[in-house]
């Protein structure tokens, strides 16, 4: 995509390098540069915002947790990710190319409520969301990514902490509410979505903190506060270790 004529947030670390352009009100272009020195898995958490992903794609270079199996993503492909969702990736060693459409305006109807594959041979880059939803609308084939949640629980859970994930509310609490132990609803929790509740909760708001730091000129500390950070040293400490620079850096 040509982006030539925009400024962009640029973050360079050891081993990647994010470009982050504004498309519109709270509508943003990501892409990542990416170096994977070792396989690994990385897990991402979306509270109220939604993406779709770009990438073309070597076999082995991306896998996509679906229930109990993994998804090779072969060639040019885009990734629908709704918000509430959940992505867990398996990455393979190499250079690696993202490109990303975020945002946090209402997710448009016609697209899917759960994640999916699409593949679409008339791709264009997108300059708005009416062409994410053009994307969607033509696509040869379109592959839905989420397996059904085996375990009520977890699910209860889940839909708990994405009503109200900037507050504190004790995990053991959320147990006792449901009925179960709170050693057997963390089990649970994990193993449906691949992470313990606690950081789930922590991705959703730090995912949140980054588009607040993106969009408004809120302070640092007022941010952290209204998203339930214990304080801010808690907060940058998240935050760094998360998205690997300062809640500082990530500003235009």
């Amino acid at each position: 995509m040509d982006m030539e004529t925009r400024n962009p947030l640029v973050l360079a670390a050891e081993t990647y390098q994010n470009e982050y352009y504004v498309l519109g009100d709270c509508f943003f272009f990501f892409h990542r540069s990416q170096k994977v020195i070792e396989p690994k898995e990385e897990i991402d958490v979306f509270g109220p915002s939604w993406a779709l992903a770009v990438a073309d794609l070597q076999p082995g270079q991306v896998q996509i947790r679906c229930g109990d199996r993994w998804i090779d993503v072969v060639g040019p492909s885009l990734i629908w990710i709704p918000n509430r969702a959940t992505r867990h990736w398996r990455l393979g060693t190499g250079d690696l190319n993202w490109y990303s459409y975020l945002s946090t305006l209402e997710q448009p109807h016609e697209m899917p409520l759960d994640p999916c594959l699409i593949h679409n041979s008339r791709f264009e880059w997108p300059k708005n969301v009416a062409d994410i939803v053009k994307i969607f609308r033509e696509a040869d084939q379109t592959v839905h990514l989420a397996p059904a949640i085996r375990n009520p629980w977890a699910l209860k859970l889940k839909k708990l902490i994405d009503q109200e994930f900037t507050l504190n509310t004790a995990f053991e609490a959320y147990a006792q509410k449901l009925g179960v132990s709170h050693e057997t609803l963390t089990r649970a929790f994990q193993k449906e979505f691949g992470l313990p509740p606690v950081q789930y909760r922590n991705k959703m708001r730090l995912l949140q903190a980054s588009f607040e730091l993106l969009m408004t000129g809120r302070r640092i500390g007022e941010i952290s506060q209204a998203l339930g950070f214990q304080d801010q040293s808690h907060f940058y400490h998240l935050f760094r270790r998360e998205i690997r620079t300062t809640p500082k850096k990530f500003r235009f």
